[in-house]
Order: structure tokens, then sequence, then C-alpha cells
């Protein structure tokens, strides 16, 4: 009742029942065994100060989802469901740490340390030090299904708003199927693909988008052309000195390519990375 009080009238109020609440930093040892799989609070519990416990769920929905996809389809072998706790473990062992740390700030007891604390945040505020934008503790991926060395591999894709061949304005994923898709601010550079590489490609179904700064958004020869609207994906592929990227159905960029040995050389790694079995992938060649 003491801390009702200072913010409402108490004389009516009734307490039934009152309860501490514990938030637990948990991390499951094994997200895998043969065909179970967990994920959610299964696996891992996060304290609530960064508010990534639903978010880090469905990220483990998101990167699990389409990987069983392409094993059920055959166009990976099952091992590649392994890879879901190469990633989202290191992932989520990330953000439990940092939601932790947010906890220690917000949850100080010590009136004198709390005091120092409003006083050091105040000023790192004042100053423009103070990190604001939860994104910015959310890591990248570092193992897993992306590309070895290689450029952008791991960080998340952009989000462009582009205009659509049929006249509308949307999110760029609001256009594109749930595939792999090569992304390039040219059409050039998706002409560096090798016969191998691009028959590799269609038989993975995966797409091919060109996003421009101008001219007219069209679909021709299975290669999508949309304009995009505030120019976040140029500025993007300059600022990083890219020509393609290849992104996963997820939107984490497998990797970044700047010219055509690049290009067949990820399309190269990608489909070892799946390994496919049955009716296998044509092997690309790098010219």
């Amino acid at each position: 009742m003491k801390l009702l009080k200072g913010f409402t009238d108490i004389s009516d109020l009734t307490i039934w029942r009152s309860a501490l609440y514990r938030f637990h930093a948990l991390l499951g040892q094994r997200w895998r065994d043969r065909r179970v799989l967990l994920m959610g609070d299964a696996v891992h519990q996060t304290p609530p100060f960064l508010g990534q416990g639903l978010c880090a769920g469905i990220r483990d929905a998101v990167n699990l989802a389409w990987k069983l996809r392409l094993v059920l389809r055959g166009d990976a072998d099952e091992a590649l469901l392994d890879s879901y706790e190469i990633e989202r473990k290191p992932h989520v062992r990330a953000v439990v740490a940092s939601a932790k740390e947010f906890g220690k700030i917000i949850g100080e007891l010590d009136p004198v340390a709390a005091a120092a604390r409003d006083l050091r945040l105040r000023a790192e505020l004042k100053a423009g030090t103070a990190e604001t934008i939860r994104q910015k503790f959310i890591p990248d991926l570092v193992s897993g299904l992306i590309a070895r060395d290689g450029d952008l591999a791991g960080r998340l894709f952009v989000q462009p708003h582009v205009h659509a061949p049929d006249g509308r304005t949307c999110r760029l994923d609001d256009l594109l199927q749930p595939e792999f898709a090569i992304v390039t601010a040219a059409a050039e550079p998706m002409a560096w693909l090798s016969d191998a590489s691009r028959a590799a490609w269609q038989h993975l179904a995966g797409e091919r988008v060109v996003i421009t700064a101008s001219g007219e958004s069209g679909d021709a020869g299975g290669i999508q052309s949309v304009v995009e609207r505030d120019g976040l994906f140029a500025d993007w592929m300059r600022h990083h000195r890219a020509a393609a990227v290849i992104v996963r159905p997820d939107r984490y960029v497998f990797g970044a390519a700047g010219n055509a040995d690049e290009l067949n050389r990820l399309v190269g790694q990608l489909l070892e990375g799946l390994g496919a079995k049955g009716s296998s992938l044509p092997a690309p060649v790098t010219s």
C-alpha cells in the first residue's frame, strides 16, 4: 500500500494477493535432439529489461522455419538444422547478458548509488553519448550458415520502401517470397552469375532483385526490378562498397560481393552449406 499511495487514492483499494516476481536468465545446453527442436522459453529465459523475451522466441521460429522447409522439400541436408542452435544460441546469450546488465542499472536499490546513476545518465544524454537505440544491443550472427570471411555476413539486411510493379508502395519484405535472394543496385551484377550458378539459383527457387533509385518497376526474365523511395538500400550498398548481396529467407545477409568471382564463390559456399541431397543442385563455377 505504501508504494501505491504515491500514485493513487488507496482508501477504496483492497489487495487480494501479492507476489514477488523473480526473473530468470537461463540458456539451455542442447536445442536439438534428432527430430525434437526447442525454441522460445522452452530453451531460454531472459530478464524483461530489454523487452526481448517474445522477440527471441520469434527469431527462433523464423530461423528454424525456413530451414525446415528447405530440408523437407529436398533442397538442403538435414544437417542444416544443426545451424539453428549454432546461430541462435550465441545470439540469445548476448541478448540475455545485456538484459541482465540493464537490470542492474534499473533495479539499483541503494539510494546513493541510484542518485549517482541518474546524474551520470542525464549527463550522457545531454552530451549525446548515451546509446538509446535498442537495436544496437542486438548482435549480428557470428557463425552458422553465413559466408566464410564474407563482407556483411551475418548482418541484418536493410528494409527499404519500394515501388512495386503493381504500383503500390511497400516494404521490400512485402514484395519478396521467403526464399534466398540476390539483391543488386544495378542490372549489370546480375549478369555476373555463371550458367551453373544461375541454374542452381533457379533450382533453389531463389529470387533475383534489382533495386534502383529511378526508372520503372517490373519483372522480366526472372529478375524483379523495383525503385526504392528513400535511398536506404543505395546508401547502404555504397557505404559497404558492395555490388551484390545474397540475403537469406530470414533477411540476414549470407555475404556481399564486389565482382563476378566473389558472387559465384558466394553461391558455391551457400550450396555447400545447404548440402542438398537427392536431386543435387549443380555446382557453380567461377570465371
